[in-house]
């Protein structure tokens, strides 16, 4: 159990955020996929309100062989976390 508990720490200091709920689509799917092809590896917390954009940012995530470790809606308000292995 503490081990699940130090992994939670080191992961949640390595998360980058992009608040992307005041930009129209698709402009978070553009400024995520920026990120991902830019980042060496770590994980990336997207959050945005464009329901279009949710389906094409999972597909260029996959594409560039990340994961999705979490995808919800909060009251309106997509987020997704992806991680990204170098």
């Amino acid at each position: 159990m503490m081990t699940l508990t130090v992994a939670r720490v080191a992961l949640a200091e390595a998360v980058k955020v992009l608040d992307l709920t005041k930009a129209n689509c698709p402009e978070p799917f553009m400024r995520t996929v920026k990120e991902l092809a830019t980042m060496k590896e770590g994980v990336l917390k997207v959050m945005f309100i464009e329901p279009q954009c949710l389906y094409m940012i999972i597909h260029a995530a996959r594409m560039l062989n990340c994961k999705i470790l979490e995808n919800k809606n909060e009251n309106g308000v997509f987020v997704l976390t992806i991680q990204k292995k170098g």
